[in-house]
């Protein structure tokens, strides 16, 4: 459900450290007044984080040797902020960027608590309000509030009061008012060892697209630079910040982030939100931005400011040393400059890449074939927190039989993979089992976005599903024209919201007239789309309510039956279809190179 261009290959920045350059102190309105810097200094690090998605668990690779690597999760994690914080001199301060909770059986069906209190024990300094963070809506099992006295935000608010840590956006406005909500915070001064640091707090304003809009009817979500710059003045001004930093669910990518070409933006995203944050800010105001939501990585300086992003899902924490000036003439302190060590990679096993340098990463362990090493940081070894696999052990216990339950007979020869920009095996696959769920569905889709994981070969369990399927999108059948089926497979071609695999239908794109990347042939069952023909689609009542582009289709109510049940919530729907299923299947069952669903002939470049 997150607007990514493309995929790229996973850069690991391990250990480099170069310095992004003094920002000098420049008088703007809500910026410190310039100051001479003494001697003496003080430093402090910051540790980034992002997109954590619920995944408390470890992940594992097996190398091309056959031996099991683990890398990722909670325990692993909190290793190597111990670790760092044991190695730096002076305070650390954990950033995070949102979308916390929603994406695992361990933190879902306890809403996000289990992460709550992992956050808590690995000391999370401050986070920004991801927009999955609504996912849950109201307290208890539904996902929407289906009743008058259920509050749509009412897990987030548990999870609020829980968290020692607070929760921030400065753009978001509850209405009449648009007033910041009083469950939310705009910014936070955080101070330690004599060094205060600000924190704001940024959600995307794409949030009422990229979730369930029932859940934040009421809220508004603004451009952000307005709502930073007035935090900037009064964290200055008032609160006599040393620092700034802005923690942004909105983000970019960056296919090359070495330390070394921080000023490099040639093979960065052109439209990321951070970046257009950065470019737009006067200089001073904000000292680094921690950014997230696109699941990339970034480590760039624009316009002066270092924007780092460590990718998703616990893999990599991003490390950022500041330097501060320990006496002034008056206050805050002056700002000496700033370090990245880069985007640390997060392992509890390693083997050498081509270059050199210790790594992790699946794609490229499972090519290698060399001995497993134990991994290392800063010198220590690492091994997972004993500490935190106590704490989570309750809620990992909880769901084990629920995640262990086999699907049917179903066997894969290897693994279907998902895609977001183009059509996919994982994607036919879940279309497919929609459309086989309702009789008399002439057609079914979903979208890139909404798939989390590819199905491993071998036995498919019910956790496999749900990792792939996290979100609790209930099945929703609409009935619309031929025409609006049109505009449907538009937004999947497009490349502006992802892309759409789907069941019953193929589609051709190739050169009409003057546009060499036009939809030149759609057939439904064998059959050309009939514009004035009605047809039954089965997919997400978030994409049917207009979710990730939809709200382009302008369905309306009466066209959209959203059933309401937890059966047809889309995840049980699949494994109901896959349960009936009793043959091993390839990829390409779902997937044949040689005959896509949806053909981009040579004259229409493929969207990916």
């Amino acid at each position: 459900m997150k607007a990514l261009k493309s995929l790229y290959p996973v850069l690991v920045l391990f250990t480099l450290l170069a310095s992004v350059g003094c920002t000098k102190a420049t008088k703007v309105a809500g910026t410190a007044e310039p100051l001479k810097p003494s001697t003496k200094t003080k430093s402090f690090t910051l540790l980034a984080t992002t997109d954590f998605h619920g995944a408390l668990l470890p992940e594992t690779v097996t190398t091309a040797a056959g031996e099991k690597v683990e890398y990722a999760g909670a325990a692993l994690l909190s290793s190597y902020v111990k670790i760092a914080k044991s190695k730096v001199s002076g305070p650390v301060f954990i950033i995070d960027a949102g979308d916390m909770f929603q994406g695992s059986l361990e933190s879902n069906l306890a809403e996000g608590a289990p992460v709550v209190q992992f956050y808590n024990y690995l000391g999370v300094s401050a986070a920004a309000l991801g927009n999955h963070e609504f996912d849950y809506g109201p307290v208890g099992p539904d996902s929407i509030p289906l009743h008058p006295d259920q509050d749509p935000r009412g897990a987030l608010k548990a999870r609020v009061q829980e968290a020692k840590f607070p929760i921030l956006g400065a753009n978001v406005g509850e209405e009449p008012s648009d007033e910041t909500p009083s469950w939310l915070k705009r910014s936070v001064v955080i101070e330690q060892d004599g060094i205060r640091v600000g924190v704001i707090g940024i959600a995307t304003p794409s949030t009422p697209t990229t979730t369930t809009r029932a859940n934040v009817v009421g809220l508004k979500f603004h451009a952000p630079l307005t709502p930073v710059l007035k935090e900037v003045k009064r964290l200055r001004e008032e609160e006599k910040a040393d620092f700034i930093v802005a923690t942004f669910h909105g983000g970019g990518g960056c296919f090359i982030n070495w330390v070394s070409k921080l000023e490099d933006l040639s093979s960065c995203d052109d439209q990321g939100e951070a970046f257009e944050l950065a470019k737009k800010l006067p200089a001073g105001a904000i000292d680094v931005i921690v950014a997230g939501h696109t699941h990339k990585g970034v480590l760039k300086k624009v316009n002066g400011i270092p924007i780092i992003q460590p990718f998703s899902h616990g893999k990599y924490m991003g490390w950022v040393d500041v330097k501060l000036a320990a006496e002034t003439d008056n206050h805050p302190r002056a700002l000496l400059g700033t370090s990245v060590r880069g985007l640390v990679q997060i392992c509890g096993g390693v083997m050498k890449d081509k270059n050199g340098f210790d790594t992790c990463d699946p794609k490229s362990l499972a090519k290698y074939a060399d001995k497993v090493l134990p991994a290392t940081f800063l010198g220590m070894p690492v091994q997972p927190d004993a500490e935190v696999v106590k704490l989570l052990e309750p809620a990992i216990a909880s769901v084990k039989p629920i995640r262990d339950r086999p699907v049917g007979k179903v066997e894969f020869t290897d693994s279907i993979k998902r895609s977001y920009g183009s059509e996919s095996a994982m994607g036919n696959l879940v279309a497919d089992a929609i459309r086989e769920s309702v009789p008399g569905l002439d057609l079914a889709t979903t979208n890139g976005g909404g798939l989390r994981a590819d199905f491993p070969a071998g036995k498919l369990t019910y956790g496999d599903i749900y990792e792939s399927i996290p979100f609790d999108n209930q099945l929703a059948i609409v009935t619309a024209t031929g025409d609006q089926v049109y505009k449907m497979i538009s937004v999947g071609v497009s490349g502006n919201h992802g892309a759409l695999s789907w069941s019953g239908l193929s589609v051709t794109l190739g050169e009409v007239g003057e546009n060499p990347c036009r939809i030149s042939e759609v057939l439904v069952n064998g059959q050309p789309l009939d514009p004035t023909k009605t047809y039954r689609v089965g997919t997400s009542d978030y994409l049917a309510t207009g979710g990730s582009g939809f709200d382009s289709v302008k369905l309306t109510d009466s066209q959209i039956e959203v059933l309401r049940d937890q059966d047809r919530i889309i995840r049980e729907v699949v494994f109901a279809s896959m349960s009936k299923w009793t043959k091993t299947f390839t990829s390409t069952d779902f997937l044949d190179p040689a005959k896509p669903r949806i053909v981009f002939k040579d004259t229409c470049k493929k969207k990916d």
